[in-house]
């Protein structure tokens, strides 16, 4: 998956050094990562992993490896991933919604 290899790779270098790795991982881009819906409002959703394609300010669009494709509201779920070979993180997707700027 050349994707979630470029978000690896991306992840790492935005945590190298951190002072506030909570603060960097809720600003973070999640396109391409590899991600596990531990808790979610609609229970078909827990328990699902698949590959980011889209992260929007309310939600995330992953694709399992069966192929399928589902659309997850961030308010009330929660997601972990593994950064690095040994750590996992666990977030709260209501912290991981995004404002849009207004310009």
């Amino acid at each position: 998956m050349p994707l979630h290899t470029l978000w690896t790779q991306y992840i790492s270098e935005l945590l190298k050094n951190c002072q506030d790795r909570e603060a960097r991982l809720l600003a973070a881009d999640y396109h391409g990562c590899i991600l596990t819906i531990s808790q979610a409002a609609n229970p078909i959703h827990a328990g699902l992993t698949g590959l980011v394609i889209k992260d929007s300010a309310h939600s995330f669009t992953i694709v399992t490896q069966a192929d399928r494709t589902y659309h997850v509201l961030k308010h009330k779920s929660v997601f972990s991933f593994k950064v690095g070979s040994n750590s996992k993180v666990t977030l709260l997707g209501t912290n991981l919604q995004k404002e849009r700027s207004r310009v």
